[in-house]
């Protein structure tokens, strides 16, 4: 019967190294070290889904922000339809 290459003792040692870090490598456990980690997932830009980093920058300003960027988009587009 063939070993199937993910089970324990296939002779890999790559593959051994890398069970053996996995096992240690799982995350923060405890709230604190959950919320320190929280925002390096942030996606940036347009598809983000949190438009403002809390703490960081304002809400007011963002929306500030985003309606002149977004009525310069439109100009634009008014100009190139023309």
């Amino acid at each position: 019967m063939q070993k199937n290459k993910h089970e324990e003792g296939n002779g890999d040692p790559v593959a051994e190294r890398n069970r053996r870090n996995g096992s240690k490598s799982r995350g923060p456990k405890t709230e604190n070290g959950r919320q320190a980690t929280d925002l390096s997932k942030i996606t940036h830009g347009a598809r983000s889904k949190m438009h403002v980093i809390p703490g960081v920058e304002s809400a007011t300003e963002w929306k500030k922000r985003w309606e002149t960027r977004k009525a310069e988009m439109l100009a634009w587009h008014d100009l190139r339809s023309t």
